[in-house]
């Protein structure tokens, strides 16, 4: 996913299904990852401090992990994303396939105790075809390529920066400057990267809803919601 990475951080380890089947802990998780799981593997990790730990009361982020994981059904991504991510403490990058199709699964997560973490926020992207476009391609390798990743202060603000430019590779089209983020300077502000996300996720559920309300009222709210935080967003750019 991420394009041109250190070889440093390559690991290719087989880790098969089973300890995530007992790393989940509820019965009904068990039996779907039994019957989705099909392979795991741990393809790069980045770890040591090159770009450094980060510790806070919230969050322990002291490796970043790759998983490539084969389904039985790639419709079931979602379902499956939110099990292993809050099986997995680790921040984690999880590419899902199934026959020639595939999709990339994040999760925000934050510590609730010494053994336990909360999601905040799971993003799986739409999903890709082997045979994605020549632009499709270019835009993800060119926006995800390690180099251009610019904040490498540390691996919680490294793993932020990754997921928006993700969301943003996968939602271009959400309003017209939102590409300007890619050359910007917020990714060095740390509280307005995790702002601009949010928004970011809130401007899409938004125009699905406007999409889907049938109302003349209701849309008009929802597009009077649209425009506010579309002049917000462009506001960040600017900060």
């Amino acid at each position: 996913m991420i394009k041109d990475l250190p070889s440093k951080y390559k690991k290719n380890a087989h880790i098969g299904t089973k300890p995530l089947l007992n790393a989940a802990t509820k019965t009904e998780d068990k039996r779907r990852l039994r019957e989705n799981l099909l392979n795991v593997e741990l393809v790069w990790q980045i770890e040591g401090f090159d770009i450094p730990n980060y510790y806070s009361d919230d969050y322990n982020c002291q490796v970043i992990m790759f998983l490539c994981v084969e389904l039985n059904n790639i419709k079931n991504s979602e379902y499956i994303g939110k099990i292993l991510q809050k099986a997995i403490k680790e921040l984690c990058i999880i590419k899902f396939y199934s026959k020639d199709k595939y999709c990339f699964c994040f999760a925000k997560k934050r510590l609730l105790n010494s053994n336990e973490i909360v999601i905040e926020d799971l993003y799986v992207t739409d999903l890709l075809s082997n045979d994605l476009s020549n632009d499709e391609n270019e835009r993800i390798n060119k926006y995800l390529d390690f180099n251009n990743i610019k904040n490498k202060s540390d691996k919680y603000n490294f793993y932020n920066e990754v997921l928006m430019r993700t969301f943003i590779c996968f939602n271009q089209r959400l309003f017209k400057k939102i590409d300007a983020f890619f050359n910007s300077d917020i990714w060095f502000k740390t509280q307005l990267v995790n702002d601009s996300y949010k928004n970011l996720r809130y401007l899409k559920e938004l125009k699905f809803q406007a999409s889907k309300a049938a109302e003349i009222a209701k849309r008009s709210d929802i597009n009077s919601k649209i425009k506010t935080l579309i002049k917000d967003l462009e506001a960040k750019l600017c900060n």
